[in-house]
């Protein structure tokens, strides 16, 4: 082989091989490749130079296949299987050192390289189904789709299983605890998290493996769960080997696996005694979420208002939300099984589909790990970009789809994020982004995101999503240090896309609920005395279902007053509409049973004085000329934001021109108000402008970061509900 760097040869009675000392270390050698779609398996024996994971990546070619691991001084093999598409002939094999960190060295001894056989030509584009897995019993197995055998998929499942629950301890995540107790470790804390608990639950349902899911949920039922106080009934997302708390906050996510895992628990394997009578507990995390206030002590972990989980509940961190602890298809379950706040449930998930689209860039389909719960990405921290938590965005809106087929906008989402990491390159694209798509020096082509973007294929219709499953069928799962979400994200992508992730709902019948529907679902209103119409539609009833009532967010609009009907015609008043601020209101129409129906009405005023055109995007703009907005006021010419909701938007053209900065003649009700500007979308990284008056009216002005080039969408927001403006301006 030859060796660059500081990569040299060793040799000894425990090891002989190369040994690589710092990144870009490397040896190779080369090989004649014969004919193109030809799939390999290589073996590679290796060791670290101590106790600790050292790892070594391949390419062929100067394309990377593949990554091993290795822990301990021990000589080891490990695998992985690549493809040969379109590339034959001799090829450079090069072993390369990216992830040294100065813990340990990696020692290479040898390889083995196998001929599996040539690549099947990949089906036809998927048909995402028509009805819900839920009514029809089929799951979909997209790896027996793409054309692996039951064994060899049953195989991969349970070799997973092994490796994550009984491997060695580079490779496992579940450690017993005595007799009948064990948790879910996170070796790179080194501690143990309510998401991961419940990860592990949900996980042993799905692969019916009753003893370890029951000695889970007694570790998190004997130690996690809160006896008393403001989170009494809740888990503390993170806790101590030991079993002593190390943050007591809850964090969503946990108890909405925990209760939809208790549910199919008692689904599948019916109820026990004490803590292992499922549906009891089940019931109590349920009633806790929706409850916890009622009594004046605590926080709801769901918001009331917007019907959707808070990212912890607790002070600010209740004011906003988490995209991926959005889990529709769960709150459908909940919406069968609760005992109570069904209704709430189903609303619930159709907030979430909502939010995924309100939250999601519409040209990447990435969305933020924290947002407003108008999807607006949340910049706390780095959290406003798609990083950890948002690996898990696309499969929760796939399996919402495979199992209820409520939404085919979630086959647009799939196709559009496949798309983009299409083009990245499937098989080596990076693990966090801006969510226009800009790579956030993350090179690591994680299992965790793998396993999560091949799940979308539940739901896309694009001949691409059969690469993603093989991406996902080929890459090897973490072992070591970062094993716990990585392992955690693979096994639940595996089960979601060999048919196995599965609602089990016992005895109780899913009848497929036919739903109401209007026919106008956008429409205009004019203040202007002259222009005021009602807005009218048709209510499509299908013999079943009944209007039970019309509600704007939370307001309940009054029958006879605020609307009349006539047969089959809803007549919004116009009496009612001229109260409305100008902008767009949303109007919920709530059917006895299904799916609720939304009419979007754009409240506009034509009688407010003609603006000059605007010579070009550097000149002054009047705030009141935007071409879009969202709970806006107009008074005296000038544009009242009422809400953090709330935004003005311009379609501008800067040409080849560079907008480097922004000025804004604002006035804020009281201090520390700041405005938001995004080009775009509503989920592209702000541009902030501070100090805005203190009461007073003010030229604030602030740089563009990042600059504005081109032809886009401008969106104005702020943080402080009462901020009025009254032009702005940018400059080069």
């Amino acid at each position: 082989m030859t060796c660059k760097g500081l990569a040299g040869y060793l040799s000894g009675k425990e090891y002989s091989g190369v040994a690589l000392y710092a990144n870009n270390d490397y040896c190779s050698t080369s090989y004649e490749f014969k004919g193109t779609n030809k799939k390999y398996r290589m073996v590679v024996k290796g060791a670290s130079s101590n106790s600790s994971t050292a790892s070594v990546s391949v390419y062929i070619g100067g394309k990377k296949v593949g990554k091993v691991s290795f822990t301990g001084t021990t000589l080891s093999e490990q695998s992985f299987e690549f493809k040969m598409t379109d590339v034959t002939g001799k090829q450079e094999i090069k072993f390369l050192l990216e992830t040294d960190n100065g813990s340990n060295d990696t020692y290479v001894n040898s390889y083995e390289l196998y001929y599996i056989g040539d690549v099947k030509p990949l089906p036809d584009a998927p048909t995402p189904a028509s009805v819900g897995a839920v009514s029809t019993g089929k799951y979909r197995n997209l790896f027996k789709e793409l054309g692996y055998s039951d064994a060899e998929i049953d195989k991969k499942v349970e070799s997973a299983w092994q490796k994550f629950f009984y491997g060695t301890d580079e490779e496992r995540i579940y450690y017993p605890v005595g007799e009948d107790m064990a948790y879910i470790y996170t070796a790179d804390t080194d501690d143990v998290r309510s998401e991961g608990m419940s990860y592990g639950m949900m996980i042993c349902v799905q692969m019916d493996k009753q003893e370890e899911f029951n000695r889970l949920w007694k570790w998190a039922k004997t130690y996690m769960q809160h006896k008393s106080g403001q989170y009494e009934g809740y888990f503390a997302w993170q806790m101590n080997k030991d079993g002593k708390i190390k943050d007591d906050t809850p964090a969503a996510d946990g108890e909405e696996y925990f209760a939809t895992s208790l549910l199919f628990a008692s689904a599948r394997w019916g109820n026990g005694k004490g803590i292992y009578n499922y549906n009891k507990e089940a019931q109590e995390i349920l009633k806790t979420m929706l409850h916890q206030a009622d009594d004046g002590v605590g926080v709801n972990m769901f918001d009331r208002t917007h019907k959707m989980p808070v990212f912890c509940p607790i002070g600010n961190a209740a004011t906003f939300s988490d995209p991926s602890y959005h889990l529709p298809a769960f709150y459908e379950v909940w919406a069968i099984k609760a005992e109570q706040d069904n209704d709430f449930w189903r609303e619930a998930a159709e907030a979430s589909r909502q939010h995924f689209k309100d939250a999601t860039n519409e040209k990447t389909g990435l969305g933020p790990d924290y947002s407003e719960y108008s999807g607006t990405a949340k910049h706390e921290g780095n959290h406003a970009d798609f990083r950890f938590d948002a690996w898990r965005i696309a499969a929760n809106i796939a399996c919402d789809y495979a199992w209820w087929a409520q939404d085919s906008w979630a086959t647009t989402h799939a196709n559009r994020i496949q798309s983009f990491f299409y083009d990245q390159g499937v098989d080596s694209y990076g693990n966090q982004w801006s969510l226009d798509g800009k790579n956030l020096n993350s090179p690591d082509h994680s299992p965790g995101l793998v396993a999560m973007n091949a799940t979308a294929s539940l739901a896309s219709s694009d001949k691409k999503s059969w690469s993603f499953l093989e991406d996902l069928w080929n890459i090897s799962p973490t072992t070591g240090k970062y094993r716990y979400y990585d392992g955690c994200l693979y096994m639940m992508g595996l089960l979601h896309c060999s048919g196995k992730f599965r609602a089990y709902l016992g005895d109780t019948p899913v009848v497929d609920v036919v739903n109401g529907k209007i026919s106008t679902t956008n429409a205009e209103y004019d203040l202007s005395a002259d222009k005021q119409e009602d807005v009218t539609t048709k209510i499509i009833l299908n013999g079943v279902r009944t209007l039970s009532e019309i509600r704007n967010g939370n307001t309940v609009l009054k029958k006879g007053k605020d609307y009349t009907i006539s047969g089959d015609i809803v007549s919004i008043c116009k009496e009612y509409l001229s109260k409305q601020a100008v902008g767009v209101t949303k109007l919920t129409f709530v059917f006895d049973a299904g799916k609720n129906a939304v009419m979007s009405i754009t409240i506009k005023d034509s009688k407010s004085p003609d603006v000059p055109v605007v010579s070009g995007p550097f000149e002054k703009i009047k705030a009141k000329d935007y071409v879009d907005s969202k709970d806006v006021k107009i008074e005296d010419g000038k544009v009242t934001l009422n809400s953090t909701d709330s935004y003005i938007a311009f379609d501008l053209d800067f040409g080849s021109e560079t907008a480097k900065s922004i000025t804004a003649y604002v006035k804020e009700p009281n201090n520390s108000g700041q405005l938001f500007v995004r080009s775009g979308s509503l989920s592209s990284a702000p541009s902030t402008v501070w100090n805005l008056g203190n009461g007073s009216w003010k030229e604030a002005n602030s740089g563009l970061n990042p600059t504005v080039t081109g032809s886009t969408k401008i969106y104005i927001q702020t943080n402080k509900p009462g901020v009025q403006i009254d032009w702005i301006q940018f400059g080069k």
